[in-house]
C-alpha cells in the first residue's frame, strides 16, 4: 500500500502533467498510477493488469499500456528493457537515480548507485560537447549466487539493491 502523503504528491504530479497535455484526469488512470506505486520492484505492463484483476479492478490491458507510457512521460516512472522483448518498469519519484544488473542465469536484478560512474558520463560528455538529457545503464552476467550453483542457476529470482561507493 502507497503512503497517504506520497500518494497525494504522486497524485498531483500526474494531474499536474495531464492538465499540461490537455488531457483527462480519469479514475483508471489514477488506479494505474495507485498500483504502481504499491510495488517497490520491477514490473511488467501484464503484472499490473493481474494484480489489478484480483482486486476486482476493472482496467483494460490497453488503458494500462497507455497510463503506463504516459507515466513514462510524465517521470513518474522509468521503461527498462532489461535485455528481453518486454519492457520493465519502475516507480521513480522520490528515489534516487540508479542503474542494473541482470542475472543472465537467474533473472535477478541488482541495482546500484556509482558516483564514479555519474562523474565519468560526464566528463565523457563534456569531452564530446554532448548535452546529455538522460541516461540508462544495464550490466549483464552472472551473479554471486549463480557462479556458487552446480547447474548455474540460483534457486531464487528476485531484485536487490547494492549502493556502490
Amino acid at each position: 500500500m502507497i503512503e497517504e502523503d506520497k500518494q497525494k504528491e504522486v497524485h498531483k504530479e500526474l494531474r499536474n502533467y495531464l492538465q499540461m497535455q490537455g488531457l483527462k484526469a480519469t479514475p483508471e488512470r489514477f488506479a494505474v498510477l495507485d498500483e504502481v506505486y504499491s510495488t517497490n520492484f520491477h514490473f511488467e505492463a501484464d503484472d499490473i493488469l493481474v494484480r489489478m484483476r484480483k482486486k476486482k479492478m476493472h482496467v483494460s490491458r490497453a488503458t494500462i499500456y497507455r497510463t503506463l507510457e504516459l507515466l513514462e512521460n510524465s517521470g513518474l516512472i522509468r521503461k527498462a528493457k532489461l535485455g528481453e522483448t518486454k519492457a520493465y518498469y519502475e516507480h521513480t519519484y522520490g528515489r534516487h537515480h540508479h542503474e542494473h544488473m541482470k542475472c543472465t542465469q537467474c533473472g535477478r536484478v541488482i541495482e546500484f548507485e556509482s558516483e564514479e560512474i555519474e562523474k565519468l558520463q560526464d566528463v565523457i560528455c563534456r569531452q564530446y560537447n554532448f548535452q546529455m538529457t538522460n541516461h540508462i545503464l544495464h550490466l549483464f552476467g552472472v551473479c554471486e549466487d549463480c557462479q556458487k550453483t552446480t547447474d548455474g542457476k540460483a534457486k531464487n529470482n528476485y531484485t536487490t539493491e547494492l549502493t556502490v561507493k
